[in-house]
């Protein structure tokens, strides 16, 4: 609403009411002061007016909507208050029911306890009575009434207790009867004590306090059966709270609840219980008498004592649906206990009263008519009871060892009510409060909103009117000026300036955007075209050498960086020489010089451009290759250069834009495919412009003519830099260095690139461990005999001992990157140099192949299909959120250390090649051969070399920042291992070995994202078998790659193999049959291999590509093959002549 008032108060007053229909044009006759008060007059009313109008619907708005919310919120309450009082009384009803039904059910025993004494046929008399079916009807009415104990205490005279305790003992049979009864039959309960016990501890009564004098109430009979006979002849007299309610019973002559009491040390022996323990709930009891006859005087003989557990009150009471109902139980002698009732199940909160304070509603009810009496009853001698102050409580210790302390509440008013307090927690109070008043109160606000919108609508469409065809000309101009030449934007928009209809024009476009529409709404096109005809132009076309086949081995985002970064550049340059862009078509860029605006020294702008554009060129790629990877710096440019007439001009019809026609241009074209690469090639008319200009002595004419497509043959001339000269790469430092052979440019350019390879692996490495909370490396490397091991091989063992089945890829969580020490990254960065330096100037095994097959290794990693997604809006590779994902690459996406390991093994898998293969080095009898049993020969070879370099004590830090651990350590090692024994492709055996374990690997049933949750052996077989032909499919990427690519390092091999037959180090000449060899091994192992990538379903869509290009280049072979030997063949005679 504030941004609405301020949008008026910014309309100038005088176009605001120009634009009211009534206004009064009479005040035009009027002086111009008169005017102007006039006009700010009525625009500080109008101002005043809608403020007003504006703060009444605001505040009539917000009252509607308080009041509607608190409305229904009230309603919401007023349903919640009477469901609680419906849950109360429910509560009410049933425990009552469960109590009354608990009394009778207890009462009833007792009666029958009576009936049985009286019908017994040996006169039997308490307390001298075992009753014959107490397993039954006792153990029938603990399980009716819900009762966890029901047991028969008769009332021992002192002067019986001798014989009462031989009678207990010789009549215990019954706990034996009892536990066969209930299914217990291998149960040894023992033996019952020969002697009455009493809880230990102070139990003395104090002066007028009730007693039970002269007698004992011993614990007999027990259902269900005690599984401890150590419970039976437990006197009860002997624990106070027991007393006083035994008391109140014979008084009172009927049964009792007891207050809340502990009977665990009962319970824990009569049942058998986890080890764990159960869980413990308060417990009443209820204390009903058994009289030995049923006359009205009959005299007490015994007790039956039934323990209920509270929880037993309130289950089953409430539906499912009504949750958090919290039952706060209080005594009034001193024990508060809290339960909270979810529909059926009841949960016990702990002591004290623990309901959620403020939660909701109350309400108490009473449980008067169950408790316990503790009034005074005036009687004589040892049972007169007055209420006495046993606050301090009494603590005992049962014959079991537990302690216990019992506290009395002097309560003389009469009894110890129970009261129940039933409260609302806030999970109740939450399931009746709804989304109802905010979303009605929300209808009201829209409501007021929209009068509000209606009461300025007319405000609204009159700035609308105005505002919009200035909007859409500020729009059309933007669009248009990003397409089109400054002049030739003028012209389209006086076009529009000059339609009489752009709101038809407008509206017939947004109806059928695809058909296009006169400017005038006639006929399409029935305008003059946007065209014009320059007569002095030059033209540049520029196209990237070697492209196609480095972007066939690049990630797309890698492409289009390289194309952004150089294009943007050209565009800068074009910028601040006045030249016009004109498009870039896929890697050709097309610029003119002379139009749009002309320009007489069109020729010496588009030279002046030219050279920049190639030097800044030269430049970019080489400083791009530690980015972009080996090679970036081979690309080239190639840039010829027209000059002559063409017509341009606007083509109207779809995606329009500006475009040059003419001979001029076609020539230009021709010009550039027939020069070279980073060379300016310029036409006899380009020439001659730069002549006249002074540039002659610029000017070098080609020797041959060309031949130029719909041209015949034309003299052309190349036009040479102003400085001219090699471009060089700068000194870099080592610290600690170990070798000292010297790297030419290229070589230091692929070393940067490595080194920033590895250390963009290492980073997330690094943050991995830190997450993980791993320790700075305390382990040391172990030694024998003083001398650092530096691997695992044992003494006449070879490193090819060490290849594993599987390797173990740990659940790693994928992590940030985070920076490296300077001192990390340095070792680093000096480790890849001497590795360099390692390398033999071999043609095909030297450091530039390393560094292609580490560039692939990086390339599939990428392409990991369970853990990347392309994001096409930012053309990268993203990691998904769910991590869980990763399972499907079998961890090696989530496993960093396995990530640098694959990179690290590219980097050294070919140190130290001779040149020749594995089997002439046995057939020379190398000492390398004998060394390593003249199997992998050069394989185990380059493993020893480069890990003694790594264990030199010059890396230690980087050592400790790969490996944080030992263990890490050795599957580091293992990796290494097997990655680079797996590169020895030559080798039959081995061959067939990592066949059958690829068999085995993947021939099994698929996992789960479930269960392999948890990496396990199948899944750890599947992630080193795919590492494996991760890094054989990148040793032999050439072969996978564009036809370009493949011829290149063919050539390089080829030429390996024919100097080492030249030297004599071969016995037959490669040339013989190369062509049939390269079919072979396109058809019996790379393209199998390309097809395990895909079988594997890991890499994504870098299997198909692989595949794709194995199989062009496989047909391209097989046609071409025999011209390409023999060119192979020339190059190689040429250079060993």
């Amino acid at each position: 609403m504030r941004d609405e008032m301020k949008r008026f108060d910014s309309l100038d007053p005088v176009s605001m009411f120009s634009m009211d229909d009534d206004f009064d044009h009479s005040t035009t006759g009027r002086s111009l002061q008169e005017q102007e008060e006039l006009v700010h007059e009525e625009t500080r009313v109008v101002r005043r007016t809608k403020r007003t109008v504006f703060l009444v619907i605001i505040v009539a708005g917000i009252l509607a909507t308080v009041g509607i919310f608190y409305l229904v919120r009230a309603g919401e309450q007023e349903t919640f208050t009477t469901e609680f009082e419906t849950v109360t009384s429910e509560i009410d009803d049933v425990s009552h029911f469960t109590a009354s039904q608990a009394f009778s059910i207890v009462r009833s025993l007792s009666k029958s306890v009576t009936a049985t004494i009286l019908e017994s046929s040996d006169n039997a008399t308490f307390p001298f009575v075992t009753l014959p079916h107490w397993h039954v009807t006792a153990e029938e009415t603990r399980i009716i009434s819900g009762a966890e104990i029901v047991a028969l205490a008769p009332l021992v005279h002192t002067s019986e207790k001798e014989a009462w305790e031989a009678y207990a003992t010789a009549h215990q049979g019954w706990i034996r009867k009892g536990l066969d009864a209930c299914g217990k039959p291998d149960v040894d309960p023992g033996s019952i004590p020969e002697q009455m016990y009493f809880f230990e501890g102070k139990h003395e009564h104090k002066e007028g306090q009730v007693h039970l004098a002269d007698y004992h109430l011993p614990i007999w009979q027990i259902a269900q059966a005690p599984v401890n006979a150590s419970v039976v002849n437990l006197d009860l007299t002997t624990r106070s709270s027991f007393e006083h309610t035994a008391i109140d019973v014979m008084q009172d002559r009927q049964g009792i609840l007891s207050d809340i009491c502990d009977f665990t040390y009962l319970t824990q022996y009569s049942f058998e219980v986890d080890a764990g323990g159960a869980e413990v709930h308060p417990q009443s009891y209820i204390l009903e008498p058994v009289f030995d006859s049923f006359e009205d005087d009959a005299r007490v003989v015994a007790f039956i004592i039934a323990i209920f557990p509270w929880n037993n009150y309130f289950r089953n009471i409430l539906p499912d649906s009504i949750r958090g109902v919290d039952v706060v139980v209080d005594d009034r002698c001193g024990d508060v206990h809290t339960y909270r009732i979810d529909g059926s199940e009841v949960e016990y909160r702990g002591i004290g009263d623990r309901h959620e304070i403020g939660a909701g509603l109350s309400n108490d009810i009473e449980f008067s008519e169950f408790a316990r009496f503790q009034g005074s009853h005036p009687t004589d001698g040892s049972v007169e009871y007055e209420g006495a102050d046993l606050s301090d409580g009494t603590t005992y210790e049962d014959a079991f060892g537990e302690s216990y302390t019992e506290k009395f509440i002097d309560n003389s008013n009469g009894h110890c009510t129970y009261v129940l307090s039933v409260h609302s927690s806030e999970t109740l109070v939450s399931s009746y409060h709804s989304s109802d008043p905010a979303l009605y109160a929300s209808v009201v606000a829209v409501l007021f909103c929209l009068i509000l919108a209606l009461v300025v609508a007319y405000d609204r469409v009159v700035v609308r009117r105005q505002r919009k065809l200035m909007d859409q000309a500020a729009k059309t101009k933007a669009i248009v000026s990003s397409l089109f030449p400054e002049n030739v934007q003028k012209r389209m928009l006086d076009e529009l300036d000059e339609d009489d209809d752009t709101e038809a024009y407008l509206s017939k476009k947004a109806a059928n955007p695809s058909r296009p529409v006169s400017m005038k709404g006639g006929a399409p096109f029935d305008t003059k075209p946007i065209a014009d005809f320059f007569p002095d132009t030059t033209i540049m076309f520029a196209d990237l050498v070697g492209f196609t086949a480095w972007s066939s081995t690049r990630e797309p985002a890698q492409v289009f960086s390289l194309l952004e970064t150089l294009f943007s550049k050209f565009d800068s340059i074009a910028r601040a020489k006045h030249v016009f862009k004109v498009e870039t078509v896929g890697d050709c860029y097309v610029a003119a010089s002379g139009l749009p605006e002309p320009n007489v020294h069109h020729a010496e702008a588009m030279a002046e451009f030219s050279r920049l554009c190639l030097t800044n060129f030269q430049k970019l790629v080489s400083k791009m290759e530690v980015d972009l990877g080996p090679d970036t710096a081979d690309l080239g440019l190639r840039i010829g250069v027209h000059s002559g007439s063409v017509t341009a001009g606007v083509l109207r019809g779809e995606k329009s834009r500006f475009q040059l026609f003419g001979d001029t241009v076609n020539t230009a074209s021709r010009i550039e495919t027939t020069g070279a690469k980073n060379r300016i090639h310029v036409s006899q008319e380009t020439a001659d412009l730069l002549a006249e200009a002074g540039y002659g002595n610029q000017l070098r004419m080609r020797e041959e003519k060309v031949q130029a497509k719909g041209k015949g043959e034309m003299q052309t001339y190349w036009l040479t830099p102003k400085n001219a000269g090699d471009r060089g790469a700068g000194a870099v430092s080592a610290v600690g260095s170990v070798a000292t052979k010297k790297l030419d440019s290229k070589q230091m350019r692929n070393v940067k690139w490595n080194h920033q390879n590895l250390l963009r692996l290492l980073k997330p490495l690094v943050s991995t461990e830190r997450e993980q909370g791993a320790a700075p490396p305390s382990w040391e490397l172990p030694t024998v005999a003083g001398e650092t091991v530096l691997s695992e091989v044992k003494e006449g063992e070879t490193v090819l001992s060490e290849v594993k089945d599987s390797i173990p890829m740990p659940a790693s969580i994928p992590a940030e990157e985070e920076e490296v020490s300077t001192v990390v990254e340095t070792q680093l960065f000096e480790y890849v140099r001497v590795i360099a330096t390692m390398y033999h100037d071999n043609a095909f095994h030297n450091f530039d192949h390393a560094s292609h097959v580490t560039m692939s290794v990086t390339k599939l990693l990428a392409r990991i299909s369970s853990t990347h997604t392309i994001d096409y809006k930012s053309m990268q590779y993203e990691d998904e959120a769910d991590s869980s994902e990763s399972n499907f690459a079998f961890g090696i996406s989530s496993d960093r250390l396995t990530q640098f390991a694959c990179a690290f093994a590219a980097l050294i898998h070919d140190v130290d090649h001779t040149g020749v293969p594995n089997t002439q080095l046995v057939r020379e009898d190398d000492e390398l051969a004998e060394k390593y049993k003249n199997i992998s020969v050069a394989e185990q070879n380059s493993v020893d070399i480069a890990w003694n370099l790594f264990m030199s004590p010059c890396f230690k830090e980087l050592r400790g920042a790969i490996c944080r651990t030992q263990d890490e350590f050795v599957r580091f090692r293992a990796l290494v291992v097997n990655m680079v024994m797996a590169t020895d492709v030559m080798d039959k055996e081995l061959a067939t070995l990592r066949k059958k374990r690829w068999d085995r690997a993947f021939g099994i049933k698929e996992e789960t994202a479930e269960s392999a949750a948890v990496p396990t052996e199948d899944t750890n077989r599947r992630a080193t078998i795919v590492i494996e032909h991760l890094i054989q499919a990148s040793d032999v990427a050439h072969t996978m790659q564009h036809w370009h690519v493949y011829t290149k390092w063919n050539g390089c091999l080829f030429k390996e193999m024919y100097t080492a037959y030249v030297d004599g180090r071969l016995d037959k000449d490669p040339s013989i049959d190369w062509y049939e060899g390269e079919l072979g091994f396109l058809d019996f192992y790379v393209i199998p291999l390309a097809k395990k990538l895909k079988e594997c379903q890991v890499f994504g869509v870098a299997s198909d590509e692989y595949l794709m290009y194995a199989e062009k280049n496989r047909t391209e072979w097989n046609l071409k093959g025999k011209e390409v030997v023999a060119e192979h063949l020339k190059k190689c005679q040429a250079d060993t002549s």
